[in-house]
């Protein structure tokens, strides 16, 4: 089967990696609020054209934007109860009750006990006839089901919907409109919140087009199994009688693990997708593009063969690889015509069928300098052998920062052979090479994270695969978005001919 169409190539430009989560502000998470709007001035003044953010749906247990109680919604802790009181949503003193002592890290339980409820206030005084609202519920086909599901975790406090009566845990008629009588109120509020999210990213990529920046979107390649997805089209799934998956989702061992990541997602049934042209995948794809200028498909290996673990087994170690749909699901995106770009994370052991689609397709792969500096010197990672239909980066968000990377005593042969490479001393004199080393890359698009413009070193590290705690929760500091750093950036992206 031949490619649908080919996307073109990049233009030459440079970005930086900051979650929504780790903006800066009063509220004890990053919002879409004034402190976004500043992200994107400090962008513009340091001549970045890209932001890349990670996923930013709902998160369940573990905090994981990975993990998200849906594929298709917004994450109602990045709504700003500052643009909610402008909307006159919120009094003063509901406004200022949300602020939260400035600390780097972010506490999602007292987020769930206490943002929640302020939401609730402003839901109360929302004018639910207006017809931007309206017209917003029936435009998106998924709202319905995530409303439905979202009230019904809260009336069955948090278990997952595996745990909930038979009757709605599998969609029986009678039970979901039984259910949908008895939790009227709650399913609109969970629709405002969907409503509100939406509009306040629109205003935020509104503004940053205006400043001449785009924003470069995650999609995790699974699902959650505790999500609204895998509830509502349980026919999308490899699942059993029971609606439990057959297998799960993972990787086998690798660089960051030596017994894989067992990431315990349900797999899709993809032969039964392919049937009707992969139409949710087209659905999620258009849902994530009202958000998005760029959409890097996390994990892009699993589409050309899949690692399937045994729910049963406790680690990724045993395990079996399957062919995933390939390029009939690229032509089916491409299909789409969304106008967002795709990117894919094609990280992972090196397969030439992955290699031959990207190339076939004009996919952007990823080139990450933390993982170049082995003793090989055809290691495709390393500047020499970088390609200008790719982004190079200096670490993701599941590596260690740069200043992080730098003592850690389990780096010290890469270490000294990064300072063979750039010639260079000291140690010290590491993380300028290995920055300015992304920005003069071939690669059309370098992106560095803002950690690693600020030389933090492990306590801002945004995850550490394989581990359950301490991931997701690291924050900037107002006083870290200055002008002085835009400047330096700046020049140095200019040098690199990227502005």
């Amino acid at each position: 089967m031949s490619l649908y169409s080919k996307q073109s190539p990049l233009d030459r430009a440079a970005g930086i990696l900051l979650p929504i989560f780790s903006l800066p502000g009063p509220y004890g998470i990053g919002t879409l609020g004034s402190e976004a709007h500043r992200f994107v001035e400090f962008l513009e003044t340091a001549g970045q054209k890209l932001w890349q953010v990670l996923p930013g749906g709902p998160t369940g247990f573990g905090d994981s934007p990975y993990q998200s109680f849906s594929a298709f919604a917004g994450n109602p802790y990045f709504i700003s109860p500052e643009l909610l009181q402008k909307d006159g949503l919120l009094t003063e003193e509901e406004e200022q009750s949300a602020h939260r002592d400035a600390a780097s890290y972010i506490d999602y339980g007292d987020l769930y006990h206490n943002r929640l409820a302020l939401l609730r206030k402003a839901a109360e005084r929302f004018d639910e006839t207006q017809p931007d609202f309206l017209a917003f519920c029936a435009e998106e086909s998924w709202l319905e089901d995530f409303a439905l599901f979202m009230s019904l975790k809260e009336a069955f406090p948090g278990v997952s919907w595996h745990q909930w009566p038979e009757d709605i845990r599998k969609r029986q008629k009678e039970a979901l409109l039984e259910w949908k009588t008895k939790l009227e109120k709650e399913i609109r509020f969970w629709k405002f919140t969907q409503f509100v999210f939406f509009d306040q990213w629109k205003k935020l990529r509104l503004f940053a087009a205006k400043h001449q920046v785009e924003l470069i979107g995650d999609l995790p390649i699974y699902t959650a199994d505790d999500s609204a997805d895998v509830w509502a089209e349980p026919e999308q799934f490899l699942l059993d009688e029971e609606l439990r998956p057959e297998a799960v989702a993972g990787v086998p061992p690798d660089y960051f693990s030596a017994t894989g990541q067992r990431w315990g997602n349900p797999l899709y049934r993809w032969e039964f997708m392919a049937e009707d042209g992969f139409s949710w995948w087209k659905r999620r794809l258009s849902a994530n593009a009202k958000l998005y200028d760029y959409l890097r498909i996390d994990h892009f290996l699993g589409l050309v063969r899949y690692w399937a673990v045994d729910r049963e087994c406790e680690t990724a170690v045993d395990g079996k690889f399957y062919p995933g749909p390939g390029e009939d699901l690229i032509n089916a995106l491409f299909e789409s015509n969304t106008g967002c770009r795709i990117l894919a994370e094609d990280l992972g052991v090196p397969n030439p069928k992955v290699q031959k689609l990207l190339e076939e397709a004009g996919l952007p792969g990823m080139r990450v300098l933390l993982f170049a500096f082995g003793d090989n010197a055809k290691n495709p990672y390393l500047p020499h052998m970088h390609d200008k239909n790719a982004i190079c980066y200096v670490g993701t968000h599941d590596n260690q920062t740069l200043c992080g990377w730098l003592k850690d005593p389990e780096q010290a042969d890469n270490i000294k052979n990064a300072m063979a490479y750039f010639e260079i001393t000291t140690p010290a004199l590491l993380p300028a090479a290995i920055r300015k080393a992304a920005l003069f890359s071939v690669c059309n698009t370098a992106i560095i994270s803002m950690a690693d413009w600020l030389n933090l070193e492990e306590e801002a590290r945004i995850n550490t695969p394989g581990s359950a705690d301490g991931n997701w929760r690291w924050r900037l500091e107002d006083w870290q978005i200055n002008s002085q750093l835009a400047i330096q950036i700046r020049r140095l992206t200019e040098k690199a001919g990227r502005i």
